[in-house]
């Protein structure tokens, strides 16, 4: 199996992964804590679809596999567009997934309230993170995946 196919392979099963969390241990468990494990699945999705678009680039020296989310999003987002694979609208999805993750690494509390996760940073900046708000991502990815990969 070539790198392509292995990352398309994993950015497919994290997604299912998350949506598995998110339909059926969720509603069993009723721990509003799977939320961010939803998340942190769609994350990984996401991490993947870019190193599989954007492996190739890695042969010419353009970018490096270990550059930061923001110059991988930049190039993935410049080839994307130009060959016409994704609308500009869709990849609003990957900027804010890496919001929120983001969030919820440097948060200093967090707590669930009405089965949503609450996240404040030192500022009191607050961000929620709740069930439908993450069923839109896994949807959004799923599309973003079928365009791409033929998945």
């Amino acid at each position: 199996m070539d790198k392509l196919q292995q990352y398309v392979k994993e950015a497919t099963q994290s997604i299912d992964i998350a949506y598995h969390l998110l339909t059926r241990t969720y509603p069993l468990a009723e721990d509003s804590k799977i939320l961010l494990s939803v998340l942190k699945s769609i994350y990984t999705s996401h991490e993947k679809i870019f190193l599989a678009v954007l492996d190739n680039e890695f042969l010419r020296p353009k970018i490096s596999p270990t550059a930061s989310f923001i110059i991988k999003y930049d190039r993935f987002k410049q080839l994307v567009l130009e060959k016409k694979l994704l609308e500009k609208e869709e990849l609003s999805v990957f900027k804010e997934i890496e919001q929120l993750w983001n969030e919820h690494k440097e948060s200093t509390v967090e707590f669930t309230k009405d089965n949503n996760v609450i996240m404040a940073d030192e500022d009191f900046k607050i961000q929620k993170l709740s069930e439908e708000q993450l069923k839109k991502y896994i949807s959004q990815t799923r599309v973003i995946l079928k365009k791409l990969f033929k998945v």
